[in-house]
């Protein structure tokens, strides 16, 4: 899948509790064209471009990796259930020589 971080927008922001000023970014996580997540993090005034552009890379580079994990792991669940029914259906063959298809029990 081909992830991208695009940002939305920036502004100053101040939080109401203690009136400390920051800078709030909004971005989306896109996969193609669609977004996929949208969220806001904030940062210290003074923040650089820099810095902020480092940081939602590194956001970014998570949510892949989350991603890629998780695709993984519902592979191996598949993987899982298949053998699960294998094993069931299994269970149950007797063959015998003089036979060439198995037969079930019971």
């Amino acid at each position: 899948m081909a992830y991208s971080l695009k940002v939305k927008g920036a502004k100053r922001d101040t939080v109401l509790a203690d009136g400390v000023d920051f800078i709030e970014v909004e971005f989306s996580v896109l996969n193609g064209k669609k977004a996929v997540e949208t969220r806001k993090q904030g940062f210290p005034l003074g923040t650089s471009e820099k810095k902020i552009s480092d940081t939602l890379q590194r956001y970014l580079d998570q949510y892949v990796t989350e991603r890629e994990a998780a695709e993984v792991q519902a592979e191996r669940e598949a993987e899982l259930v298949v053998a699960d029914e294998t094993i069931i259906s299994v269970h149950d063959i007797e063959l015998n020589h003089e036979e060439s298809t198995p037969k079930r029990k019971g």
